[in-house]
């Protein structure tokens, strides 16, 4: 019925699984993943115990799958995607880490810098080749005070020489010793993230004009990773600006999709399965009902909730309806609610897969649940 796989690199000419034959259903406990209606895949967890694989086991996961590809299936359908980005493994009383944090982790640096008569001026781009290989780029762009062009240069080289790699370091581990300060099993946490974050890891240096949908068609090209997927029409001009500073592709995405259109429309877009991103405006029909603490299709079926996607409107029948909106979308029906973030926990309160549903400005506020239908990770 799915699952959870963890594949090789992007970068490798490889496409197999990745440890233990890929599957990690069985031994990937408090799993959890969230996206989000401007972002789309976003962030998903997880944590492996000494007690259902062995030490050795742990720090083979650790040491080798930093970057990987993590995909969650459900009923044939990817509920989920992204890339291994941060671990902390807890071990013999010690407590290490590696992230692909780009603010620690990056292998091609430009340094901005104001020179010695006050000009802004740059480095230039300086790569570890060897790192960028197995990761794919990880792009940072550095400001700093007023340099000669020798020590701008100097700068940029030490950065990259210290982070090109996502190093392994140790981290306070206190917090997790048994009684008497004997430390507790060994486990490792696992955090990865969709690859929206790819995008934020290259930047575009030359500022455009263009109708908004090419634009993200084209800032979506410069990327590593990212495709462009189902791109709908949206011909209002837009403006991304980089002369003087460069930005982050994604940023610019972002800002292109909360820019809306012309008519005041709503607008979304994420990066989902095979990596692909979707542009599209937002639902002006609702989609799921909330009946009790169950999330239903309109035929009042449940739905799966790992495969439930953020962007959608929210009917609740029994909301209180009060004052009658004049608008006539359903975004002014005080029965239904943009729902913008979802948080999927496989397993939650007494065995209940839970769906955590965020509305805009606010937390995380409503929860609806589904009783598993099989053990394991995935319905």
């Amino acid at each position: 019925m799915g699952g959870i796989a963890l594949h090789s690199r992007l970068t490798t000419s490889t496409t197999g699984l990745a440890f233990r034959g890929g599957g990690l259903t069985s031994i990937a406990r408090n799993y959890r993943h969230a996206s989000r209606a401007v972002g789309g895949f976003y962030t998903a967890s997880f944590t492996l115990y000494q007690a259902d694989i062995t030490r050795a086991e742990l720090t083979e996961f650790y040491n080798n799958n930093i970057g990987c590809r993590l995909v969650e299936t459900s009923f044939g359908m990817t509920a989920w995607e992204g890339m291994v980005y941060e671990m902390t493994l807890k071990q013999g009383g010690s407590a290490f880490r590696q992230t692909m944090n780009p603010n620690l982790s990056h292998n091609r640096v430009n340094v901005l810098y104001s020179d010695d008569i006050g000009t802004r001026a740059e480095t230039g781009w300086a790569e570890n080749t060897s790192s960028s290989d197995i990761f794919g780029e990880a792009c940072l762009m550095i400001p700093a005070a007023g340099l000669t062009a020798a020590a701008a240069g100097a700068f940029r080289d030490s950065q990259l020489t210290r982070c090109a790699w996502p190093r392994s370091w140790e981290v306070q581990g206190d917090s997790y010793s048994g009684a008497g300060g004997r430390p507790g099993p060994d486990t490792l946490e696992v955090t990865a993230v969709g690859y929206w974050a790819n995008l934020n890891q290259r930047y575009r240096e030359a500022s455009e004009t263009a109708e908004a949908a090419a634009l993200v068609t084209t800032l979506v090209g410069e990327s590593e990773f990212v495709t462009a997927g189902r791109i709908e029409t949206n011909t209002d001009s837009t403006f991304v600006n980089c002369a003087d500073i460069p930005q982050r592709i994604g940023d610019l995405v972002r800002g292109i999709i909360e820019q809306g259109d012309n008519t005041g429309a709503v607008w979304q877009g994420g990066v989902y399965e095979n990596r692909k991103l979707v542009y599209e405006p937002a639902p002006t029909d609702w989609t799921y009902q909330k009946k009790g603490s169950e999330l239903q299709d309109k035929a009042g079926n449940p739905v799966v909730l790992a495969l439930v996607r953020p962007g959608f409107l929210l009917y609740n029948a029994s909301a209180p309806t009060g004052w009658a909106r004049p608008g006539a979308a359903d975004f002014d029906d005080p029965r239904i609610r943009y729902v913008e973030q979802v948080e999927y926990v496989a397993g939650g309160r007494e065995g209940y897969d839970e769906l955590r549903l965020s509305f805009p400005g606010e937390d995380l506020s409503l929860s609806v649940m589904q009783e598993r239908q099989r053990r394991g990770i995935a319905q």
